[in-house]
């Protein structure tokens, strides 16, 4: 369940702001194209080119976020995938994020082997100099198996051969974490929104000197039958160590629909408590679109969800209450704001009525 802030946590909000995150997206490839080979890269224009012999172009299709690209759909004879040659941001770093969607649909590769969902084979660390590095993430017997350097830095976890539909795995490696003992890094999984497993591992204490040529949706190893067979959706690449609360935010609104590129920006701007427009004022327009959304299920905080739980509530409206309020737009908003104890009852008929739904 996605952590909640509620009331008794507003007035600790309104005190001590969340300073803006510090890592810096390196590569952003939405998926969204509707024709044509090419996966485009958003940020700096590191895009993947489609590699296939039987198809013409990948199967284009809806997606979570917007549209996705379907991998494999017919046969798995050959590998169906995207090639990113290189992504020079990379170099100098050390840490990495990489997170990406993935939803497994019918066909012959069930995905029950090794199959790539972003994967690297030639990447290149100062501690390992020429030698060749395997990094990012692929599915292994139903379960994510994600890693950098050699095999002692893999980590498993977020079974999901049992749980069809769209899933999300995020990897964050940290080269200058050495709480496993001198010259140590860490790698993490996370597996929709959860820390599934993490492993601290020898030779990982190091920086990327080349990030080699990334495959989205195959593998660069052991014939043609590694590829992965179903969509894949919203691949983000940054290059330090994303917060745990970050990584819980991509998974939750990204159900609702929003990309990785807007949840980081949205988690890295310091807003003004109860600000809904983001003007940087707390006015009659802010609670006019809370009143207006109140009791849907929405993400976003423009949309006047400033508790960041999904849903437009009583938390948000309290938020706005409490936040110190522009002199000019405070004359405009008085008497036109709904009593609290309407507002309760308004939350808990909205309440009922979306469990109701659920149940």
């Amino acid at each position: 369940m996605k952590p909640t802030c509620t009331a008794a946590t507003i007035v600790v909000s309104l005190l001590f702001s969340v300073g803006p995150a510090q890592a810096v997206l390196i590569g952003h490839w939405k998926l969204d194209e509707t024709s044509g080979t090419t996966a485009v890269d958003s940020v700096n224009g590191n895009n993947g080119v489609y590699v296939a012999s039987d198809d013409p172009e990948p199967g284009w299709q809806t997606g979570l976020i917007g549209g996705a690209a379907g991998l494999n759909d017919e046969d798995n004879d050959m590998q169906e995938y995207f090639s990113i040659a290189s992504i020079p941001q990379m170099a100098g770093a050390t840490q990495l994020t990489v997170s990406i969607w993935f939803n497994q649909n019918d066909g012959p590769n069930s995905n029950n082997g090794n199959n790539g969902l972003t994967r690297v084979r030639n990447l290149r660390l100062d501690t390992t100099g020429t030698s060749d590095r395997t990094a990012g993430m692929n599915t292994e017997s139903g379960h994510i198996d994600a890693r950098i350097n050699s095999g002692n830095g893999q980590v498993d976890g977020g079974s999901f051969s049992s749980d069809p539909g769209w899933h999300h795995a995020l990897m964050v490696w940290d080269g200058t974490d050495d709480s496993g003992g001198e010259g140590t890094g860490i790698t993490k999984l996370y597996f929709d929104g959860e820390l599934a497993n993490e492993v601290s591992h020898t030779a990982a204490a190091a920086m990327i000197t080349a990030s080699g040529e990334w495959w989205i949706g195959g593998v660069d190893c052991c014939g043609t039958t590694r590829g992965w067979t179903g969509a894949l959706d919203d691949l983000a690449m940054w290059d330090e160590v994303l917060p745990p609360e970050l990584v819980t935010n991509l998974y939750y609104d990204g159900l609702f629909g929003i990309d990785a590129a807007t949840v980081y920006a949205d988690f890295s701007t310091d807003y003004t408590p109860g600000d809904v427009t983001g003007e940087g004022l707390v006015n009659s327009a802010d609670i006019d679109v809370i009143r207006q959304n109140f009791g849907q299920a929405f993400g976003a905080r423009t949309e006047g969800d400033l508790v960041n739980n999904n849903f437009i509530d009583l938390d948000d409206y309290l938020q706005w209450k409490l936040a110190v309020k522009d002199p000019e737009g405070l004359a405009a908003v008085k008497g036109s704001v709904p009593e609290p104890t309407a507002l309760i009852l308004v939350s808990t008929v909205a309440s009922l009525y979306f469990l109701r739904r659920r149940v």
